[in-house]
C-alpha cells in the first residue's frame, strides 16, 4: 500500500467522522438535553412551590440560574462530545493513534456526560453544589483532558522513538 492512498483513506474516515458528527451526534446532543435533562428540570422545577432555579434552553445547552451564596449564579449544561471532542478525534486520525486512545476519549466522554446528566437530575431538588460540579465538570475537565489526549499521545509516540 502506498503512502497516498494511507493518507486518503485517514482524509475519507476524518470527512465520515465529521459527518457523523453533524448529522447524528449533535443531534443526539440536543435530544439528550431537550428530552431527558430538561423535562426532568422543569418537572422537578413545577412541582415545588417557589421557582428556585430559572432554566432556559439554548440549543444543545440549557442555562440555570439559581441563588448561591446571596446572589445569582449561572452556569451551562451540556452533553459531552462537542467541539474539543471533535477536535481531539481528528487529531488522533491524523496522527495515527492506536485504538486505545480513541476508546479512552470516548470513554471519557461518555462518563462525563452520564455524570453531568445525573448530577443535574440529583440537583433539581435543591442541592446546588451539584449545578456547580457540572459546571467545572463542562467548563474545566472535559476540555482540558479532550486537548490533552493529543499532546500526551505525540509526547509517548516521541518518548518511544527516542528511546
Amino acid at each position: 500500500m502506498n503512502l497516498l492512498s494511507f493518507r486518503s483513506g485517514r482524509l475519507v474516515v476524518c470527512i465520515m467522522l465529521f459527518i457523523f458528527y453533524l448529522y447524528a451526534w449533535r443531534p443526539a446532543r440536543k435530544y439528550i438535553t431537550q428530552n431527558i435533562v430538561y423535562p426532568r428540570l422543569k418537572a422537578a422545577q413545577n412541582s415545588m412551590g417557589h421557582r428556585p432555579y430559572k432554566i432556559k434552553r439554548d440549543g444543545v445547552s440549557l442555562r440555570l440560574t439559581f441563588p448561591w451564596r446571596h446572589y445569582q449564579k449561572t452556569i451551562q449544561y451540556r452533553p459531552q462530545g462537542g467541539f474539543f471532542f471533535l477536535l481531539a478525534m481528528l487529531t488522533l486520525l491524523v496522527i495515527f493513534a492506536k485504538p486505545l486512545w480513541y476508546l479512552l476519549l470516548v470513554g471519557f466522554h461518555i462518563a462525563a456526560t452520564l455524570t453531568t446528566t445525573g448530577l443535574m437530575i440529583l440537583s433539581k431538588q435543591g442541592w446546588y453544589p451539584g449545578f456547580l460540579i457540572v459546571d467545572w465538570i463542562v467548563s474545566y475537565l472535559v476540555p482540558v483532558f479532550t486537548l490533552a489526549m493529543a499532546i500526551l499521545f505525540i509526547v509517548k509516540q516521541k518518548d518511544r522513538r527516542q528511546g
